[in-house]
């Protein structure tokens, strides 16, 4: 990284950087395939590079490869424990949307420079939490409902007065990872009943924040164009009940994703878990999980810095086998 003369110089450091000034080689556009094994021990991994196959052999192989496809792998991989993919945790999330009567610029400004958690535990720590997030035009375009070309424009265009508050909802219920016939991972999961009962009361609660900043026409993002404009009594909850019947299931109302956890978790049992307190796969000498795959249950906040701890705790029990 370049600097002036005189300037204190910056230097970019990563863990990638740190491993490799210290001998280790890194392949990229690998796609691991298989862990192998001999005598109940791992002892690398069968992977392939374009038409390459890449053989890796090494004393603990440990799988970090996210929710998704550390399970996948360990699949493929032929380990058949009953936990593994199961349990699958997403922090479904969501938005509520506004038209404001000044610019606000949403893609603008700090980037989450607000949240609340005041309904992060309604029962048993579950729950939602408020953010803010920065609205580009491509997140608009996926949240704007579709009802005609002349109504998306419309409201594509109303993007610099657009405000919103970002529903991240901590699930109790979760999905699966499977694999296909050709070892794809494929993810099942639909929102349960309990948690949608507080994905509701939080776009419920959205909708009342929103009213308050001083909102002109507030909508969903479902399929449909389902608004409202505050002020009329009772406006906010007949919008709730137009909003049940567009409906909360697939392709009816946006969901993402930005944290996957809990698919290869962590416990004090084989049958209900996939790997020990070491991080160690049940059943298998050297071989390790290392990221939010691990969790127990979908986490009450952010998981960076919990998938920092993990690593940096699995790195510390390896390196004392």
């Amino acid at each position: 990284m370049g600097c002036r003369r005189g300037a204190k110089q910056s230097t970019l450091i990563t863990y990638l950087q740190d491993a490799a000034a210290r001998g280790a080689r890194i392949v990229t556009n690998c796609d691991v395939r298989r862990v192998s094994f001999a005598r109940g021990a791992a002892v690398g991994v069968e992977a392939r590079c374009g038409r390459h196959a890449v053989t890796v052999r090494a004393g603990a192989v440990v799988v970090a490869a996210g929710s998704v496809h550390s399970p996948a792998l360990l699949l493929r991989s032929g380990i058949t424990l009953p936990a593994l993919g199961r349990h699958l945790a997403l922090h479904p999330a969501t938005a509520v949307f506004a038209d404001m009567d000044e610019e606000v610029q949403p893609w603008t400004g700090t980037v989450q420079a607000h949240y609340s958690d005041q309904f992060a535990d309604l029962n048993r720590g579950y729950g939602f939490k408020f953010e803010t997030a920065p609205v580009h035009p491509s997140l608009q375009a996926l949240a704007v409902p579709w009802e005609s070309g002349a109504q998306y424009r419309d409201r594509m265009a109303r993007l610099p007065r657009t405000a919103l508050v970002g529903i991240l909802l901590r699930d109790r219920f979760g999905g699966r990872v499977r694999v296909d016939r050709d070892g794809v991972a494929v993810m099942d999961y639909r929102l349960s009943r309990y948690d949608g009962r507080h994905l509701r009361r939080a776009i419920g609660a959205a909708a009342e924040v929103l009213e308050a900043a001083g909102a002109r026409e507030i909508w969903a993002p479902l399929a449909r164009a389902v608004t409202y404009r505050p002020g009329a009594r009772s406006a906010r909850e007949d919008w709730l009940r137009r909003v049940d019947r567009a409906g909360w299931g697939a392709n009816q109302l946006l969901l993402v994703t930005f944290h996957q956890m809990a698919s290869c978790r962590m416990g004090a049992r084989r049958r209900t878990s996939v790997v020990d307190a070491e991080h160690r796969v049940w059943g298998i000498r050297g071989l390790y999980v290392a990221d939010a795959s691990t969790f127990p249950s979908a986490s009450g906040v952010n998981p960076m810095l919990t998938v920092m701890a993990i690593a940096h705790r699995a790195a510390g029990v390896i390196a004392t086998q």
